[in-house]
């Protein structure tokens, strides 16, 4: 049986804008994150990042001390629909089904099929007997024990990416992908209310995050790269 991966997943939240109304300025080119790398000791994996002309991210593709790609598809209501996980092996692709609100209902992979309920007046998600709690960003705020606590005033990578990339991290089982695929940058999670990991960031003159250091007894450092789209 194949296995779902699904540590929590965020609210769906898409962006659009019309470019079909005469005399309407053509769009702002946005930064979102090309590439991001990771150095932990000897340890390096590079995440690079691909985006359609709506910055929804296409694919993901990771390499150094772990290989994967990751290739998304989109509906028509320009949630994600699909997600094609390759590594060493068969490829697993994940369907995500949806009710009339948007809210994603269910997981399926092959014949396994895992449901997803949401708390609208909470943003709190259930799913397989785990409860997280999102903001209105749909960053992650708490998964019990754990909280989440994130900079303000500041932008993370994924700022103007037009989906919820913490969905990705969920659906991914990615626990760096977690760290900086919010629309803001982490700060702090804390167990129980004890401190479990930190994290000092650098921000440019924009304040968009440049580089973390996550302190968790050891030192991992990520280093982020921007695109405009």
């Amino acid at each position: 049986m194949k296995k779902i991966i699904l540590l929590f997943t965020a609210a769906l939240f898409t962006l659009s804008c019309s470019d079909d109304d005469k005399g309407q300025d053509a769009p702002k080119a946005l930064p979102v994150a090309s590439k991001i790398s990771l150095t932990s000791g000897s340890s390096t994996m590079v995440y690079n990042f691909s985006y359609d002309s709506n910055r929804r991210i296409q694919s993901i593709q990771t390499t150094g001390s772990s290989t994967r790609t990751v290739s998304l598809t989109y509906n028509q209501k320009e949630l994600m629909s699909t997600m094609t996980v390759a590594t060493t092996g068969t490829p697993i692709v994940y369907a995500l089904a949806y009710n009339d609100q948007n809210r994603l209902v269910s997981v399926s992979a092959g014949d396994d099929t895992l449901p997803v309920s949401y708390n609208e007046a909470t943003r709190t998600y259930t799913f397989n007997s785990t409860v997280f709690s999102l903001d209105e960003d749909g960053d992650i705020v708490s998964a019990p024990p754990s909280d989440v606590f994130y900079e303000t005033g500041k932008f993370g990578p994924m700022i103007h990416a037009n989906m919820s990339t913490h969905l990705l991290a969920a659906l991914t089982g990615d626990t760096y992908l977690l760290y900086f695929a919010g629309k803001k940058p982490m700060k702090e999670i804390k167990n129980s209310g004890t401190v479990q990991l930190s994290f000092e960031n650098t921000f440019n003159e924009s304040n968009y995050l440049t580089k973390s250091v996550i302190n968790s007894g050891s030192l991992t450092t990520i280093a982020y790269e921007y695109t405009s789209i």
